[in-house]
């Protein structure tokens, strides 16, 4: 994972927001895999915990305005996430491959199409 801005991802005020169940299991969930108080650096996920940890940074992200963008890389460098602090995701492809495989999950995800002009569909 790859970030900008030198700041922890957990801000002090998100973690001590104790109002919104769901956004306190993401706290924990982060907690639990070693993004503490004082995480500020990148990790590797493995892709079968990458839908619990996607869904639990998109909560993260929608809940803390001061959540910045996130960019994700897969160790082959075949494909980047981008997630963008309004919980809007971005797949962008490296090689020609990967859009192949990407045609074949992408209709069995619940992903919406933001259709947004300029930008290619699989």
């Amino acid at each position: 994972m790859l970030g900008q801005i030198n700041k922890p991802w957990i801000s002090k005020r998100t973690r001590a927001r104790k109002d919104f169940k769901p956004l306190i299991k993401s706290v924990a969930y982060f907690e639990q895999i070693g993004i503490g108080r004082n995480f500020n650096g990148a990790l590797l996920v493995s892709v079968k915990e990458i839908k619990d940890f996607v869904s639990n940074l998109y909560m993260l992200t929608m809940c803390d305005a001061a959540s910045f963008d996130y960019y994700l890389m897969d160790a082959g460098e075949n494909l980047l996430l981008h997630i963008h602090y309004s919980g809007e995701i971005q797949l962008l492809t490296l090689n020609e491959e990967i859009i192949e495989r990407l045609k074949t999950v992408i209709p069995q995800t619940k992903f919406k199409d933001a259709l947004r002009a300029g930008t290619q569909r699989l």
